[in-house]
């Protein structure tokens, strides 16, 4: 993998990648560089977390984002529940944990995202007069696979509730 240098030498891979948006990730890159650390507070990714991140088209990032939420919240729920000390601001506290942790990662999960899908476009049409024309489409915002994506996400945790429910025997009132 190229180094952060190299990678925003090739700044017009970059723009063409992120759309319209670039002026606001190159910076923030460059002091990821300056800093020596990755960390770097986004607004918009603690309040639309996943969301974001399906603008973005982190699909498989989102999912692991999204599956790590829903356990964890589950998961304490059902252990305080079974030890008798379940408060409803438990899952308030999962949330902003799991929020103010992706708030402040987002933009370096972005770069990775970014650099493999870049890397994979010029690898795969390096010699083609189509390369640019791929990198805008392997970036930018989603729009059609985002909903379709967000569908898929709300039907499973519908499913999944339902299931968990009934393995309860319908705890959840």
């Amino acid at each position: 993998m190229a180094t952060l240098d190299e990678d925003l030498a090739g700044e017009k891979d970059w723009r063409l990648f992120i759309g319209d948006n670039y002026y606001e990730y190159i910076p923030k890159w460059r002091k990821f560089k300056a800093r020596g650390f990755h960390l770097f507070f986004n607004i918009a990714v603690l309040f639309l977390n996943v969301l974001w991140m399906l603008t973005r088209k982190m699909f498989l990032l989102t999912a692991i984002v999204f599956a790590i939420w829903l356990v964890s919240l589950v998961g304490i729920i059902l252990a305080l529940e079974a030890l008798g000390i379940y408060s409803g601001s438990v899952g308030f506290f999962v949330n902003c944990g799991l929020l103010l942790g992706v708030g402040f990662v987002g933009d370096w999960l972005y770069y990775l995202h970014s650099t493999k899908k870049i890397a994979q476009v010029r690898q795969e049409y390096h010699n083609s007069e189509s390369y640019k024309d791929e990198l805008v489409k392997a970036g930018g915002a989603g729009g059609v696979g985002l909903l379709a994506f967000l569908f898929v996400i709300i039907v499973g945790v519908c499913l999944f509730l339902i299931a968990l429910s009934n393995a309860l025997g319908g705890a959840w009132k």
